[in-house]
């Protein structure tokens, strides 16, 4: 199937969306291990995409994903992968950290590129309405 046509017979969007989302960790996972850089846990891009833009400190970040960082231990895995140094209640990018970040980004941005050129640019502006619109409606129903 190439992406101009589609079948008759879709996938519920439920369906769809949740077997895109893993396109993104596919992309970065991929281009860490091309890097030679450890494995990231589990939303360590959240974390070290986070830091590296200097604007959320570690415990803004954790309150923003609670549930998943305590879960997997994302931090203390940073910390053991060397991503993460100094003190236990706040931590910052080490060197490498700083490299996972910008080869985080750097997939990050090549696969929406590929999704912009699959979609074109109304097909692009479509896609993040949409997305906005489904984020919002979850939203509204906590």
């Amino acid at each position: 199937m190439t992406f101009g046509e589609l079948p008759d017979d879709l996938p519920a969007i439920p369906l769809l969306l949740r077997e895109a989302r893993g396109s993104y960790a596919a992309a970065i996972r991929a281009a860490i291990a091309s890097a030679g850089l450890p494995e990231l846990p589990t939303n360590g891009p959240l974390i070290i995409g986070g830091l590296h833009d200097g604007e959320l400190s570690v415990s803004q970040l954790v309150a923003q994903r609670q549930k998943s960082v305590e879960k997997y231990k994302t931090i203390e895995r940073l910390r053991e992968s060397g991503y993460l140094i100094g003190p236990e209640d706040s931590p910052v990018l080490s060197d490498s950290g700083h490299e996972a970040a910008h080869v985080v980004f750097g997939a990050i941005s090549q696969l929406t590129s590929s999704l912009n050129e699959c979609l074109g640019p109304e097909g692009m502006k479509s896609f993040v309405k949409g997305m906005l619109f489904l984020i919002s409606e979850k939203d509204s129903h906590r």
